[in-house]
């Protein structure tokens, strides 16, 4: 039997201020290896300041292929996410996504849907 193996690479390219002033732009790609899948990720994300909010739209694809049948995987997760600074003490937050997914198999597709949505605040003391 083989050794486990878990290799995981990544690269992120990070701009400022590409579209307005005080933005933040990340591309990344990473590679991930292991024993039972090899999986390649593509994200973007991007975060805008308008006043006191800070608006942020996420989007993750990913494709693995399973070593035990050679199938394939492919998702699709985008997610939006809005901060809003209230005087310098609290901060709201809000978080929506969901995940895409099809596995084709040998002999059947499974196809898959998920959603989430979050609500938080901090404050400080």
């Amino acid at each position: 039997m083989p050794a486990d193996r878990d290799n995981s690479f990544g690269l992120q390219l990070i701009a400022y201020d590409l579209i307005k002033q005080g933005d933040m732009n990340i591309f990344g790609v990473r590679q991930s290896n292991n024993s039972t899948s090899d999986t390649t990720s593509l994200n973007l994300l991007l975060r805008y300041p308008i006043a006191a909010w800070r608006l942020s739209p996420w989007l993750r694809i990913d494709q693995c292929r399973y070593a035990v049948d050679g199938s394939y995987k492919w998702s699709l997760a985008p997610a939006f996410k809005a901060m809003y600074q209230w005087e310098k003490r609290i901060q709201l937050e809000g978080e929506v996504g969901g995940e895409w997914s099809t596995h084709d198999a040998a002999s059947t597709t499974d196809k898959s849907r998920e959603f989430y949505f979050s609500f938080g605040y901090r404050m400080v003391f």
